[in-house]
């Protein structure tokens, strides 16, 4: 086949030929969803009119036993044959990823004393503290749109080969960095994962990617941003947890306001606001566009991380760019969201959260936080709003941020959901009280917080952690705090987790009727 024209026969059959293809167009129904009930409610009761008695008093019979089982508690000599960690195995010492700082000209550098097994991953963080919220949330759009548009060297198609043929994997990630409450640096992460031979020639068409891209092919961008809108509309619906915690915690902080406007429902919002009036908006987003790439890819304005085993001077690829001008290295970044939001998705599940920066109660960051938000995660939220409830899941999260945020993912009742992440406090002093010992918790929070990681991971939470400020020392610090977390040294976050369900930001992602069942919220819709 490959010496003759088999192949071209064969494509020319399998995609040239149209008489054998069919057209399949997908309609929605508005409808849909109530036959789909209406169809199993009358299957149920068909089966139930065709039970005899005799039927009927077997699964009596068969409920009873299963709910005796599922409520008689196993003895503790049963309990003895699950193998459990003691505290006494969990070293004290958490892991550190070996980093060093240096300034390279105008840039500054982070290298990593990695094994890297011939592979470079090298990181280009670009400040992005001179654009006011509004431009970051259009900036929301520009991971899709590099290295998919052309360059002044490739047209889309050769880009793209290059890409593959060079690099292998290329991403761009926006994301925040912080230090304080009231200051933020968004930042566009620019990875690369390339083979020591390449690092030439993935270095040059980065630096071509981020100078160079044409964000004037009109009919190119348009087609990337009608795709784009498209994604966030599904997102939304898949995703809609993680957009109601940005939303619920946008008005808390400078980096929940940065982080909701680049990856939140306001980006969402501008997405399809974009893509609907594209003519419009065109050229201001043109504009936007073209200051970045003459602006923000500059020395000045990068912090570059390089992990390799290759002997590589950093300086030979941060010359290729200009010095630039400086700006500041953070940012007062504050949310137009209102505090109390609401955002209609066409589903039949809905999304809950609600948001707070424990900052604002005087509180500092401590590992004890991280142990009682994985015990009202896995226990008093569980019950409360997985079990009884029956969202597919609920959570409280606590960073060294200052963030303290609830969520629930496919929720049935985001209202009554709500009010138990208000009673967060009770369902701590609850636990307290009880006879559950906390050890189990803890050894978890500390699994949770050190996952298996690969280079790659690893070198990002190291990065991230330099860049947030947070030391070796912090580390340490939280890893004895979790491991010596005590039930009263718990009940000293209750008052934090009163403030919160107080004065916390609220969003509900849903339907009508899950938005209009928090009408006591006061929520306003976007």
């Amino acid at each position: 086949m490959a010496a003759g024209d088999g192949f071209d026969r064969l494509m020319a059959e399998l995609l040239l030929d149209e008489s054998t293809m069919s057209i399949i167009r997908t309609v929605p129904s508005h409808t849909q969803g109530d036959e789909l009930r209406a169809e199993e409610t009358e299957r149920l009761q068909a089966i139930q009119a065709s039970w005899t008695d005799a039927d009927k008093e077997a699964l009596r019979v068969q409920n009873e036993k299963l709910t005796a089982w599922q409520q008689t508690p196993d003895t503790a000599e049963q309990l003895a044959t699950l193998p459990v960690l003691s505290l006494s195995e969990i070293s004290a010492d958490p892991l550190l990823i070996p980093a060093a700082e240096a300034q390279c000209g105008a840039a500054k550098v982070i290298t990593h004393d990695l094994p890297m097994n011939g592979v470079t991953i090298m990181h280009w963080y670009i400040s992005l503290t001179d654009f006011t919220l509004d431009e970051l949330k259009r900036l929301s759009i520009l991971p899709e749109l590099l290295g998919k548009l052309p360059t002044k060297r490739h047209d889309s198609l050769s880009l793209f080969q290059a890409i593959k043929r060079d690099i292998g994997k290329l991403t761009f990630q926006l994301r925040v960095m912080s230090r304080c409450a009231e200051m933020a640096t968004p930042v566009l992460d620019v990875s690369c994962s390339v083979l020591d031979a390449n690092v030439d020639k993935a270095a040059a068409l980065v630096r071509e990617i981020l100078t160079e891209t044409c964000f004037d092919d009109k009919a190119r961008v348009q087609t990337l941003i009608l795709q784009l809108s498209e994604m966030a509309k599904q997102k939304v619906i898949s995703d809609g947890h993680r957009m109601a915690m940005y939303a619920a915690s946008a008005t808390m902080s400078a980096a929940s306001a940065a982080r909701e406007a680049l990856n939140g429902l306001s980006a969402c919002m501008v997405q399809k606001a974009l893509a609907e009036n594209f003519d419009a908006q065109y050229a201001d987003f043109l504009a936007l566009c073209e200051r970045f790439s003459k602006d923000s890819a500059v020395q000045s304005r990068v912090t570059f991380s390089l992990s390799t085993n290759k002997a590589l001077d950093p300086a030979a690829i941060l010359s290729a760019y200009p010095v630039g001008t400086p700006i500041p290295d953070a940012a007062p970044y504050v949310s137009d969201l209102p505090a109390k939001c609401a955002y209609r998705i066409p589903s039949q599940i809905s999304f809950a959260s609600l948001g707070y920066d424990y900052r604002r109660a005087g509180k500092v960051y401590s590992g004890i936080a991280r142990v009682m938000s994985n015990i009202l995660s896995l226990s008093y939220l569980w019950n409360e709003v997985r079990v009884q409830g029956g969202a597919y899941g609920a959570g409280l999260n606590t960073s060294e941020t200052g963030r303290m945020v609830t969520y629930s993912y496919r929720d049935p009742s985001p209202a009554r959901t709500l009010d138990i992440d208000r009673s967060l406090s009770k369902g701590l002093r609850d636990f307290v009280a009880g006879d559950e010992r906390i050890d189990k918790y803890i050894i978890s929070t500390i699994g949770e917080s050190e996952p298996p990681l690969g280079s790659e991971n690893q070198i990002l939470v190291s990065d991230e952690n330099l860049l947030c400020g947070i030391t070796p020392e912090d580390l340490c610090r939280e890893r004895a705090e979790m491991l010596s977390t005590t039930k009263d040294a718990l009940l000293t976050w209750c008052g934090v987790l009163d403030q919160m369900a107080k004065d916390g930001g609220v969003c509900v992602v849903g339907h009508d009727g899950a938005i209009a069942a928090c009408e006591k919220e006061d929520l306003t819709v976007l």
